[in-house]
């Protein structure tokens, strides 16, 4: 499984859901998997930071 998640990026951005932005590696990935297109985001993208951050380093 791949999930490929993207801060800060619209719906309808990247050209593999229609957008003008060129991403064809992406639209690649799209054309052979699964696209998903229901579903539900909120306005704060800060939940996806924090998962996809290393942890800190050992406290001294």
């Amino acid at each position: 499984m791949l999930v490929i998640a993207w801060d800060d990026v619209g719906y309808g951005t990247t050209e593999c859901f229609g957008g003008p932005v060129r991403t064809p590696t992406t639209s690649r990935i799209a054309d052979l998997g699964v696209r998903y297109s229901n579903f539900h985001t909120t306005a704060l993208c800060s939940p996806t930071r924090p998962h996809s951050a290393p942890p800190p380093g050992p406290r001294c």
